[in-house]
């Protein structure tokens, strides 16, 4: 949400200082869960992550970023 391009593995990886296959592996886990992170594919390369319209009505990102530290 924060970038109007969207966030992608490498942007991701880069802030966190971890790989993108990490990153990759990590949102594959959250998808396979039922997290609903929407994963959209530009020009047949570049995968844009978002959390999805579904997430948002859950919780806000300050709660989901606040689950980070249980």
């Amino acid at each position: 949400e924060q970038d109007p391009e969207g966030a992608d593995y490498k942007k991701i990886a880069l802030k966190l200082g971890l790989s993108q296959g990490s990153i990759r592996d990590y949102v594959c886990r959250m998808i396979n869960k039922g997290i609903p992170i929407a994963k959209e594919k530009l020009n047949n390369k570049k995968i844009v992550l978002s959390i999805s319209k579904e997430l948002k009505k859950i919780a806000t990102l300050q709660t989901i970023l606040k689950l980070r530290e249980i």
